[in-house]
């Protein structure tokens, strides 16, 4: 007998061509024809069959599944408008076969759906509202005598009482929702000017408007408070009346009542303020002992360690600018500070009380900062300058060029040192001209 390649090629294959077959049953080799084989594999492994009808049906409408005569039947709703109601019935469970799938569809919304069995003992993940262009797919299993859904789409989500059709284009949900605990809609009495996303969030609105709370207990206590805004959990969280104030980062303006106009980016960002107004406090912690003081601002009042170490600390105090911390090593700008100086903004003009003998008593010094008042090394560059102590010992009480608010922190004012070096120069000159006057 030849082997395979010892046969002549062909290029051109006919139903009656023939080809060998091992038969196991006869133990021996049979001949099968290139038809024949064909037709066996169609018969064994034939692709489902599908029927597909379309309907354009109206409110109310009950349409019955055709009896399978394919393996697939496919329902295609394509009705002129949504549908307030609609039924389909499922074939009869006697004349399905194992394994038949139904598939519906629609073009339409169709807000109440009835899936009926038609003898059917259950029908597992029935749909009762349908979306445009959703579809729902069920399998018949005979040994149960029941329809299984196979897929996952065709229901509908129910959010605050309304039910959304899923595949549908919009949905308006008339009330708050909660999903795991957060709360998504306007807050307590649904003002429709309010935003509320978060567990416990505008929970004691009565009469405020425009307000946004964004997280766990944010405006959680505001009754009329209007046009606030809070990000970060309990931001503006005590809130009853203050308005026009704006709270990102956790603990943000927390303390608040009725402050108004206040402005808090950074976690506990006037975390104490009550009733102070105005505020602008920018940074971890910044103005966060601030309870009543209003018109201040705060720049990032920490050192590098992240320890809040601010260069005064208001409490209650009005109009303060701080900026920076107290480990702050340079500060940078292009050109000096213009200051006002306008005599029609000045008034109680008086002279200056020092001059020659006060700066002959001056002791000016090199010195270094400390980052912290234990250290005994210096943090920085070397300066110039005067020990605040020495100069409020010379000037005494009622001080002027030493800011002593602040009895732990002395502060210095050069601008007011300058007017009492002016006097200095004056007055030397004044005795050198005496001198000259009366040594020619």
């Amino acid at each position: 007998m030849p082997t395979i390649n010892q046969l002549s090629g062909i290029s051109q294959v006919s139903g009656g061509d023939l080809l060998p077959v091992y038969v196991s049953n006869n133990g021996d080799a049979r001949k099968v024809s290139i038809t024949q084989l064909l037709q066996y594999f169609q018969q064994t492994f034939a692709s489902p069959t599908v029927a597909t009808n379309l309907y354009t049906p109206g409110t109310g409408f009950n349409i019955t599944v055709p009896t399978p005569t394919s393996e697939q039947q496919w329902m295609l709703l394509q009705p002129a408008g949504a549908l307030a109601s609609g039924t389909i019935t499922l074939p009869l469970n006697t004349g399905v076969p194992d394994g038949t799938t139904v598939l519906i569809t629609s073009t339409q919304n169709i807000t109440s759906l009835t899936i009926a069995l038609n003898g059917a003992a259950a029908i597992y993940g029935p749909v009762s509202f349908f979306g445009a262009g959703a579809a729902v797919a069920y399998r018949f299993y005979q040994s149960t005598n029941s329809w299984y859904r196979i897929n996952a789409l065709g229901d509908g989500i129910t959010l605050g009482g309304t039910t959304i059709p899923l595949g549908s284009s919009s949905s308006t949900i008339a009330n708050d929702v909660t999903i795991n605990s957060v709360t998504i809609g306007r807050g307590r009495n649904s003002i429709n000017t309010n935003t509320a996303l978060g567990n416990g969030v505008l929970g004691g609105v009565t009469t405020a408007t425009d307000c946004t709370a964004v997280g766990v207990s944010a405006l959680f206590a505001n009754t009329s408070g209007a046009r606030n805004t809070a990000v970060g959990a309990s931001a503006l969280a005590f809130n009853l009346t203050g308005a026009d104030n704006v709270a990102v980062g956790v603990s943000a303006l927390e303390s608040n009542l009725n402050g108004i106009n206040n402005i808090a980016i950074g976690g506990s960002a006037l975390f104490s303020n009550t009733s102070g107004s105005s505020n602008v406090a920018l940074g971890e912690l910044a103005l966060n002992a601030c309870t009543s003081g209003a018109g201040n601002t705060t720049i990032n009042a920490l050192n590098s360690s992240g320890t809040y170490a601010p260069v005064f600390n208001v409490t209650t105090e009005n109009n303060r600018f701080v900026a920076g911390s107290t480990a702050v090593t340079n500060a940078y700008v292009q050109v000096a500070w213009t200051v006002v100086s306008d005599a029609r903004d000045k008034t109680d003009f008086a002279p200056v009380p020092h001059g020659l003998d006060f700066v002959t008593k001056l002791k000016p010094t090199a010195y270094r900062y400390k980052a912290n008042r234990s250290d005994t090394v210096g943090h920085g560059p070397l300066r110039y300058g005067f020990k605040a102590q020495d100069v409020l010992e010379l000037e005494g009480a009622n001080p002027v060029i030493v800011d002593a608010e602040d009895a732990e922190k002395l502060k210095l004012n050069d601008q007011s040192m300058i007017a009492v070096l002016v006097n200095a120069i004056q007055e030397l000159k004044a005795e050198f001209d005496a001198y000259k006057a009366t040594h020619p």
